[in-house]
């Protein structure tokens, strides 16, 4: 059924979710609750029991001291809120939701997340320790090698990954994937974004550097602590779906494919002592919003 969130604060944050989305479809629909509740599945009449949808279910649901909806409880309400159009693909994308919800079953995809995640956060508490993210043994278990010669760390590390793309995972570095999302387009994933930018398929993605380039080799502690794994609907893991939020149209980040007078002249080169300040700029943004976006994750697992 998913992991459950970590912590009491990953409780409270998966009741956060909860309870935004089902305002989120309140406010969009303008049904009766007891209509909601049938509609999105959390009550269904039964006459020859005298079960019938009142509108009670949806409210407990909004009350902060009740626990949040289940995870593949979650993605049926985002389901049926989006086929009725109560919820936008746009909302349904920041949920990291977006490929769940045509899912013939929820449970499954929700359940490679997790292997997935299980895979990821135990390779890389081994890399930090200087041991190969898997074990000698491969999936029969044993005792991870010290890391001692680089080709056979480099072909684990490889293995490693390919075991979490199997699962519909990848490895990113998390300003590089920050630096797609900001863009991004809900309708098209980020395989599609990146076979547009002509950006070799190599994960995780080094941000500011070519992959096969890299001053460090991809199991060095520098990049490690910067690597997120990104699941199916190209949002990072989290046990409990948490939604993360775009820049709006009208914001400093743009979607891909807007353009800009002022952006092109800078780049031209016509003011480089402007173009040095923006580059710089944004190069903070980013620094801030990378730390922000790696505190969250760690907060909700």
């Amino acid at each position: 059924m998913g992991l459950q969130p970590g912590g009491a604060e990953g409780k409270v944050l998966a009741k956060a979710t909860t309870v935004e989305i089902l305002w989120e479809i309140r406010a969009n629909s303008r049904e009766w609750l007891a209509v909601l509740e049938e509609k999105l599945g959390l009550c269904m009449s039964h006459e020859s029991s005298g079960v019938v949808p009142t509108g009670d279910r949806f409210l407990k649901l909004l009350n902060p001291k009740r626990s949040a909806l289940p995870a593949a409880k979650l993605v049926q309400v985002v389901r049926n809120g989006w086929k009725y159009a109560w919820l936008s693909d746009d909302y349904v994308f920041e949920l990291g939701l977006r490929d769940a919800i045509r899912a013939k079953h929820a449970v499954d995809v929700l359940e490679r997340r997790d292997r997935a995640y299980e895979i990821f956060s135990r390779g890389l508490e081994r890399m930090q320790r200087g041991v190969l993210p898997l074990a000698s043994g491969g999936r029969k278990g044993g005792t991870p090698k010290l890391i001692s010669d680089d080709l056979e760390a480099r072909r684990t590390y490889d293995t490693w990954i390919e075991e979490i793309r199997a699962l519909g995972g990848q490895v990113m570095d998390a300003e590089e994937w920050l630096g797609w999302f900001e863009v991004s387009d809900s309708r098209k994933s980020m395989q599609a974004t990146a076979e547009e930018w002509d950006r070799p398929e190599c994960p995780p993605w080094v941000g500011e550097h070519d992959y096969w380039d890299a001053l460090y080799p991809p199991y060095h502690p520098l990049l490690l602590d910067r690597l997120i794994l990104v699941c199916d609907g190209d949002l990072p893991y989290s046990p409990y779906p948490q939604r993360i939020r775009r820049p709006e149209r009208g914001s400093d980040q743009r979607r891909m494919g807007d353009s800009s007078d002022s952006d092109q002249i800078l780049v031209e080169g016509d003011d480089l002592t402007e173009f040095i300040n923006l580059r710089e700029q944004r190069a903070r943004h980013a620094a801030e919003m990378t730390e922000e976006l790696l505190s969250r994750l760690q907060r909700s697992v």
